[in-house]
């Protein structure tokens, strides 16, 4: 045996890195299964950091094979270069916990429909402002804490079981006419309680009655 014989049998081969194009053939928990054309060999590959649009079954990505032995060499999926199907388009990094964006400013447009879904949804911020044709809100339970709250509309209309209202001062101005319609009406007053209008009736179908210590009447 010669001397360049033994050299070859110490070093192991290396293949070279390489990279290319690849159609998506199967989505495992862990890997991405690859075949560069329909019915070629398969071989694994993970999905790398860069690639924030998640690849599918069907895609054609972009894939780098790194140098190192035979069998040993790990394959990435780079990037998605294009895409058939009407799937969703899932965006993230494979592994991380968070996604942070970070610019001085950041827009997201939807031509349709905009969804956030989430088990704890925070926002922050020293200045919002929103507009809208329309809004609805479906909620179990709403706590708000403000230090002034301003509320203008044409039309407002309140349907609950029970409202309860608890201030040190109210006050209320009406321009044209208040009404209230009750089963019962219920007003009272810890220390005066005052009416006066330019003509005041009180009628009773059945009763009226005035009861105090003194009545000055005129």
């Amino acid at each position: 045996m010669q001397v360049h014989d033994l050299q070859r049998l110490r070093v192991p081969a290396t293949a070279p890195a390489h990279q290319g194009s690849a159609i998506v053939r199967e989505l495992r928990e862990q890997s991405i299964v690859l075949s560069e054309e329909p019915g070629g060999e398969p071989w694994s590959a993970r999905r790398a950091a860069s690639c924030l649009l998640a690849p599918e079954v069907g895609d054609r990505v972009w894939f780098v094979v790194e140098a190192g032995a035979p069998g040993q060499q790990r394959s990435f999926v780079t990037a998605v270069l294009e895409r058939e199907s009407d799937e969703a388009a899932r965006i993230g990094v494979a592994g991380a916990p968070e996604l942070r964006v970070e610019a001085a400013r950041l827009t997201l447009r939807a031509d349709a429909q905009l969804e956030l879904q989430a088990d704890e949804l925070r926002a922050r911020g020293r200045l919002a402002r929103v507009v809208l044709d329309e809004c609805s809100s479906v909620l179990r339970t709403l706590f708000t804490h403000a230090s002034k709250v301003t509320v203008v509309g044409k039309v407002v209309e309140t349907l609950a079981d029970r409202i309860s209202q608890h201030s040190k001062i109210s006050q209320r101005t009406v321009e044209q006419i208040d009404q209230v319609k009750a089963g019962t009406i219920d007003y009272r007053a810890t220390c005066s309680a005052q009416i006066g209008a330019e003509h005041a009736l009180v009628t009773g179908a059945e009763l009226v009655k005035i009861d105090g210590g003194q009545i000055h009447l005129g």
